[in-house]
């Protein structure tokens, strides 16, 4: 009877071992698998790092650029303001009693209209 209980013994110890032996394996597995994603995570750090440092680079890049573009426009207005106050200058110049005449014909117009334009209001 003794050899019946020892079988009975083996034969549920043999269940267990082979539970106890698949759980180790998952453990293992469940680290290796918590290291690989340890692994994966600062991967994609210092990918995402490298990357956000080239995009940094392209836009101060691109703003240089826009910045450069932005100044040559506005020397262009200014040396076109320039020229055109230099062309005024040269006419007036040329035509002093012409241009008073005209300055003083346009002053004459604009207040008149703005007499008329004050007095639209008033009911005589």
């Amino acid at each position: 009877m003794a050899e019946k209980e020892q079988l009975a013994q083996v034969e549920t110890s043999t269940p267990d071992a082979a539970y106890r032996e698949e759980l180790d394996r998952l453990k293992n597995d469940i680290g290796k698998l918590q290291s690989d994603v340890g692994e994966l995570v600062t991967l994609l750090k210092a990918s995402a790092s490298g990357k956000s440092a080239d995009i940094k680079g392209r836009v101060s890049e691109e703003a240089e650029h826009l910045f450069d573009d932005l100044v040559g426009k506005l020397d262009e207005g200014v040396n076109r303001g320039k020229k055109t106050m230099n062309e005024v200058s040269d006419q007036i110049g040329e035509h002093p009693v012409g241009t008073l005449f005209i300055t003083f014909s346009l002053g004459y117009i604009l207040a008149r209209i703005m007499e008329r334009g004050g007095g639209s209001g008033k009911s005589d």
